[in-house]
Formats: C-alpha cells, structure tokens, sequence
C-alpha cells in the first residue's frame, strides 16, 4: 500500500512512510470525495478508510515522525539567523497548557517568536539553549534590526521529529517584506526540564 495525500495535503518528505498506527492531522481538512489515502501498488485501488480514524484535533501542528535521508544536511546558518539575528515570528496556536511533548514544543516555538516579534532579549535567550546563548546572546538592538529588516513572519509546524531529549521542527516561513517562502528544520534541546531552541 503507498500513501496517498491529497493536493490540499502537506506532501510528505521524501522517502517518508506512515508508521503503523498514524493517523492524518484533522486540521488539513476532509478528504476530496472518493479521494483514495492508500493505493494498492498491484492492482491501482485505493482504500479511505483509515481516513474515518482521524486522531485529536492537532490544529496547528502534525506530529509525525519521519525517516531523515542519509547525510541529509540543513544549513545552520539559516536557522541561526531566525533565533540569533532575530527575525520576527509569528504562530497561532491554542491557549491550552501544553501536556504532551509535542504540544510542549509547540508552546515553546511559540513563547520564542512571541519574544522575538517584540524583541525582549532578555525571553529569547531564556529559551535559548546555554551553548548557543553563550556563543551570542540575542541583544536588543540585534533583534531590533532584524524586525526593522526582514518584518515578521508566518511559519506553520509541518513535523516535529522527537529522539529523546532532541528534536527537529520542520517549519514553513513566509516573511512579510518577502514575496518568497521557505522550509527549514529547527533543532529544540531539553535542557533544565523544558524546551529551549538550540541551533547546531
């Protein structure tokens, strides 16, 4: 059987397949009628009914492992300049007490954009993890100027990879000064019992 998400879908990463047991993120919306989610490779038909056991209403943020590529390699001077440069973020999310790990990162991505968006140094290097805040702190005047330079962006949680007390976000960003959109990991550590962004 092969995975198969409709247009309106996140299209999965290369070389990913579900794990037994997942279920589709309710917040990318219903299948298209007859829309088939699996096809069988030998005879071409597909099977919808796996749509029907949809998990909880994750709205904002699918929580799905998948399988990272060999030497795939993420340039960390691109997410640096998000966390240490100081570009604004913006991402909407509910107000509920995170109780999951994933929900818990969820919440800290979010408590990390909001301190950007209002360039309070002091909260970003608090969600900082140690090495990174001991190599550059975020300063005022730096975030200042990232916001002043590239605006506030949108980003929307496409996966959240978890391996222990490390995990990868894979995010979508869109800036508002920019017309171009972009998708790139973000490395999170657990570090002093919560979350803290920590780009390597």
């Amino acid at each position: 059987m092969r995975y198969n998400p409709p247009p309106n879908w996140p299209k999965p990463l290369q070389g990913w397949s579900p794990d037994p047991g997942w279920n589709p993120d309710p917040a990318w919306g219903p299948l298209p009628d007859g829309w088939p989610l699996w096809i069988n490779d030998e005879t071409g038909t597909g099977d919808t009914d796996l749509a029907a056991h949809a998990g909880p209403d994750d709205r904002f943020v699918a929580l799905r492992r998948w399988k990272r590529p060999h030497g795939w390699i993420i340039a960390t001077a691109a997410a640096a300049i998000i966390v240490l440069g100081g570009i604004g973020l913006h991402l909407i999310l509910d107000e509920e007490v995170p109780t999951s790990v994933g929900q818990q990162i969820t919440r800290a991505v979010a408590d990390m954009t909001e301190a950007l968006n209002a360039a309070d140094a002091d909260s970003v290097n608090a969600l900082t993890c140690r090495e990174n805040r001991e190599k550059k702190p975020a300063t005022v005047h730096g975030l200042r100027e990232s916001l002043d330079a590239y605006g506030t962006y949108r980003t929307k949680i496409k996966n959240i990879n978890i391996d222990g007390g490390n995990a990868a976000v894979l995010v979508n960003i869109k800036a508002s000064k920019d017309k171009e959109e972009g998708t790139m990991e973000v490395d999170y550590v657990l570090e002093d019992g919560s979350w803290k962004r920590c780009d390597r």
